[in-house]
């Protein structure tokens, strides 16, 4: 029997076939609010954090969402960043981890390095 894809709750978005920290730096550069103090995107705490649960900031920018888990509200991340902001990230996650998918050196390096990688390859990051 084929597995079922798991159903998504009301006001949420599935992203259980995400990778957690792709999504986190997306959310970081699309953030515009920043806090102090402001700092580039660390890939080491983006591992930790991202299984922790709610990020309200991360690397000095407002993140405010969960996650860590199938499914993520992008409520409170809207709020802050815009109507569908949260959204569009998710689905730039998705058309990255695509790509992942056709080749997995897409995801090759991290940091500026990484960002740098995925502009060059067409990714509006």
């Amino acid at each position: 029997m084929a597995s079922r894809l798991p159903k998504v709750p009301p006001g949420y978005l599935a992203i259980y076939w995400a990778e957690k920290v792709v999504l986190l730096m997306l959310l970081h550069a699309h953030s515009p609010v920043a806090c102090e103090p402001e700092r580039p995107f660390d890939f080491a705490e983006a591992e930790r954090v991202v299984e922790n649960g709610f990020i309200d900031t991360f690397c000095g920018k407002v993140i405010r969402a969960n996650i860590s888990g199938d499914f993520a509200s992008p409520k409170s991340y809207d709020e802050v960043a815009g109507p569908g902001a949260f959204q569009t990230c998710v689905d730039l996650t998705k058309q990255i981890m695509w790509a992942a998918h056709q080749d997995p050196s897409v995801l090759d390096g991290e940091g500026e390095l990484l960002a740098e990688r995925l502009c060059a390859l067409g990714f509006a990051i």
